[in-house]
């Protein structure tokens, strides 16, 4: 199974869960908190299914939706049995509980770049990684840092791949399973609703622009996919709120730990407590352009959806 989107309310998801009844479509509701998944059992409904979601929350009173949302009713009604409560079996499993919109092709890449520099990190390999992968190159001088600001690497010597990699090194177990699991849930929600060059285009632009930001604003020193992380979860929070018929939703635990890991960065408690710091200009910089640039491609939606209603 996988779900195709959320739906607010008990009301709204069961009206359209008839409408899907009506259309031969199987699936399940399954409420998470505030809202209603919709996941679809089989593989050949799922297009189907998502764009007649898509369409349902553009215009749930549209006198079609009602039509079939009756008819589906009537089925409903003859074929239910004393409970409604479906098989157990048939429930989502708990993987796709965690990743309801499945596993993208890119996403699968990245992860497994970032595994595998971590994996030579670990067999020894760390200095070339540091040397080679970092924005630029750091000399330790006394209890801090000596590093060339003019970024002579990249902008001299063409070492372009600099501005991105630091995104994809990680050096402890932690640090990298954590990102990882933010990293398959955001951004294959990202490539399973606008594709895979839509994934490619935000991971490299939020990437290059968080690594500048946080090299300017505290140096050089700092490595981690987490900059993007940031990004994917502004972009696919305007996303929701913009155009919610695109079926991009986030999970309310995802929002919460990372905005408790972003306040607790920028509060400075994890320096405190565990003598780490983290890239808070990189966090800051990758949530402000996700969400610019989900706001801002959200713009012509926005009006075409107030040309065609007015009010």
């Amino acid at each position: 199974m996988r779900s195709i989107g959320n739906l607010p309310g008990e009301t709204v998801a069961k009206t359209f869960s008839d409408v899907l009844l009506s259309e031969g479509i199987d699936h399940q509701l399954e409420r998470e908190g505030e809202v209603w998944a919709v996941w679809i059992r089989s593989e050949d409904d799922f297009n189907r299914a998502s764009e007649r979601l898509a369409a349902y929350r553009r215009d749930p009173a549209n006198p079609e939706f009602v039509l079939r949302a009756r008819e589906g009713a009537v089925r409903r009604r003859l074929t239910e049995d004393d409970s409604s409560t479906p098989e157990p079996n048939d429930a989502p499993s708990a993987l796709q509980r965690v990743f309801p919109h499945g596993v993208g092709a890119l996403t699968v890449l990245l992860a497994g770049i970032c595994m595998a520099i971590a994996g030579a990190t670990w067999a020894g390999y760390g200095d070339r990684v540091f040397d080679e992968l970092l924005i630029t190159h750091i000399t330790p001088e006394g209890k801090g840092i000596r590093w060339d600001p003019r970024l002579p690497e990249i902008f001299a010597q063409g070492e372009f791949w600099r501005l991105l990699t630091p995104a994809l090194v990680h050096f402890s177990v932690p640090h990298l399973i954590l990102n990882l699991l933010w990293l398959i849930d955001l951004s294959s929600a990202v490539e399973k609703r606008e594709g895979t060059g839509r994934l490619g285009l935000l991971f490299v632009t939020i990437g290059i622009g968080s690594n500048l930001a946080q090299t300017w604003l505290v140096g050089p020193a700092f490595w981690g996919v987490s900059g993007v992380l940031f990004g994917l979860l502004g972009y696919i929070w305007m996303k929701s709120k913009l155009q919610p018929e695109l079926g991009l939703a986030l999970h309310p635990y995802t929002v919460v730990l990372m905005l408790v890991f972003f306040s607790l960065g920028l509060g400075g408690a994890f320096v405190a407590l565990f003598g780490v710091s983290m890239a808070n200009g990189a966090h800051a910089a990758g949530l402000i352009l996700g969400i610019a640039w989900g706001l801002l491609t959200s713009l012509p939606a926005l009006a075409r959806r107030r040309k065609g209603n007015p009010d």
